[in-house]
């Protein structure tokens, strides 16, 4: 009996971290966390010491939090607070303003325990970019509590983000870094609500704030499925999915970088062999959307394994229930782009728009949105070089998609910053192939620190596929992808439909600092677009006959 993997829930699905923050009566260096500023981690003097309340203090947390009332839809704050000089935890709820203390010195009250870094984990403020979707990536720490995980009343899990406090953010936070609650699910997601030290509320929409990210260092003491199970479940993938041809190519990349001994027609089946035979956990990673899975065996070529292997079921997925016949199919399959007037009665309005997304998704239902389909507008600021977004780089290592809409009036122009988006670069080329793979090498330092690699993220990477980044950059001409260039709304059309597989590499354009560039983007809790969803799903086993049909 051929046993498969779950297709998995829509719901954020956080990674095993609950032992990745300490709670203790004592303080020490390592409860103060890591802040990312433009892509470096530091530890400065103002970063924040988490604090809770136990016994009878807990009291004083569901009190802040009831007086804070109810945020958004239908979620609230939730009950951690800050150190404060004199040893005491102040309620986020209360006031997201936060002290500066030194941890090394301070006496703590008798109802009050403090976080720290568990020395098995690797925790930071990871910094959210202006109209990031989404902005809680897998990595995203949700708050534990000692009876689980933090929710709001209808179980919507609740992280905790830190506004930047800058310039950017002064409309909302009056310049000054302030705490508060992320929700990471439903209708409130993307929200970053926080307390002014006036005690009036505070917002900032899908970006400019941080958010605490944690990842075990090993896969080890982690509850995950049987390994038999998942074994199978590899093995079945690579010989159901991928060709002859995907075999040869795999085995070009790694030999061609020189990262594994050269065995000749074996590499492809040692690798497959030797991940056959991780630990449950860390296959379990493995076979998940995991944007990056550091391991040894990356020098063989895991990532390149788990990018083919995304992509060919995510083509076998479309053609089993037969969206490959739709007219656009394959300009996207080409380029990993469409640009649709929304108002053109051709489409077919929204459910012309909802066969589009079948389509590219290849799901009938699963992540595809109800209609009637609601936008909501979403205003980028162009921030400059300072901007991470401006870099181009792709949003993971399989297919996704995420959809806006361009209006004119006002419409968009240079100086705003469009989407810049390299066509055919979804598509892994050998020269993408080889990109990724270097950039995957040990000890994958930017890998680890951004799994959405960027076209100069990793020096290796940058020389191992020149022609690549060369051909992005516009400098060079080859098949495998064109260079990056701005998507503009269509001449002529009121409303423009934008639909991108984020796989490829993009980026925000440069545009001139303070100028808006204004969008629509699907509402709700959709990740930018659709939802990303297990990349190695596949419905059932029936329609195995066909497996390696030249797609």
């Amino acid at each position: 009996l051929l046993l498969l993997l779950p297709l998995r829930s829509l719901a954020f699905t956080p990674k095993d971290t609950a032992h990745c923050l300490n709670w203790n009566g004592e303080t020490s260096e390592t409860a103060r966390i890591g802040i990312q500023r433009r892509g470096v981690i530091t530890t400065p003097a103002d970063s924040p010491i988490l604090c809770r309340w136990r016994g009878f203090g807990k009291s004083k947390a569901a009190a802040a939090v009831a007086a804070a009332g109810p945020l958004g839809q239908r979620s609230r704050h939730h009950e951690l607070g800050t150190l404060t000089s004199n040893g005491r935890c102040a309620a986020i709820a209360a006031s997201g303003s936060a002290e500066v203390v030194d941890a090394r010195i301070v006496s703590l009250s008798f109802d009050v325990e403090v976080a720290s870094v568990n020395p098995d984990c690797e925790v930071w403020w990871r910094e959210v970019a202006e109209d990031q979707i989404p902005p809680t990536p897998e990595l995203t720490l949700p708050l534990w509590m000692d009876s689980g995980i933090a929710t709001n009343k209808v179980d919507e899990k609740l992280g905790i983000c830190r506004s930047f406090g800058d310039d950017t953010t002064r409309h909302a936070d009056g310049g000054r870094a302030l705490l508060g609650t992320i929700v990471l699910e439903g209708p409130d997601m993307s929200s970053c609500f926080f307390t002014r030290p006036d005690g009036t509320p505070g917002v900032l929409e899908s970006g400019l704030f941080h958010i605490l990210q944690a990842r075990p260092k090993s896969a080890k003491a982690r509850q995950c499925r049987e390994a038999g199970e998942l074994s199978r479940g590899l093995r079945w993938r690579v010989d159901r999915f991928l060709r002859p041809s995907d075999r040869k190519l795999l085995e070009k990349v790694v030999q061609t970088s020189g990262t594994a001994e050269p065995v000749e027609g074996k590499l492809f089946d040692r690798l497959v062999a030797e991940a056959a035979k991780l630990e449950a956990c860390e296959l379990q990673e493995v076979l998940s959307p995991s944007r990056f899975v550091p391991h040894e065996l990356n020098a063989m070529g895991l990532h390149v394994l788990r990018s083919l292997l995304a992509e060919r079921m995510a083509d076998e997925r479309v053609h089993l229930l037969g969206h490959n016949e739709h007219l656009d199919y394959e300009t996207w399959r080409r380029d990993g782009v469409l640009l649709k007037d929304l108002d053109d009665p051709a489409l077919g309005g929204d459910e012309g728009v909802l066969r589009l997304l079948r389509m590219v998704s290849g799901e009938d239902s699963i992540g595809i949105p109800e209609p009637p389909l609601v936008w909501t507008p979403r205003n980028v600021t162009v921030q400059g070089p300072t901007d991470l977004q401006t870099q181009l780089h792709i949003d993971t290592f399989a297919p996704i998609t995420k959809v806006w809409v361009f209006q004119d009036p006002p419409g968009v122009e240079l100086s705003q910053g469009p989407l810049l988006f390299a066509k055919g670069s979804h598509r892994n080329s050998e020269a993408k192939l080889r990109w990724m793979h270097a950039y995957a090498q040990q000890p994958a330092a930017e890998a680890r620190s951004e799994p959405s690699f960027r076209l100069h993220g990793c020096a290796n990477a940058t020389k191992a596929a020149e022609d690549f980044v060369k051909a992005v950059e516009g400098r060079i001409h080859i098949e495998a992808t064109r260079a990056a260039e701005p998507l503009m709304p269509l001449p002529g059309v009121r409303r423009t439909l934008i639909i991108a597989d984020t796989s490829a590499l993009h980026a925000r354009g440069l545009g001139v600092p303070g100028h808006v560039r204004q969008s629509w983007r699907l509402t709700g809790d959709n990740d930018g677009g659709l939802k990303r969803l297990d990349p190695y799903r596949w419905p059932d086993q029936e329609h195995s006959a066909d497996a390696h049909r030249e797609l």
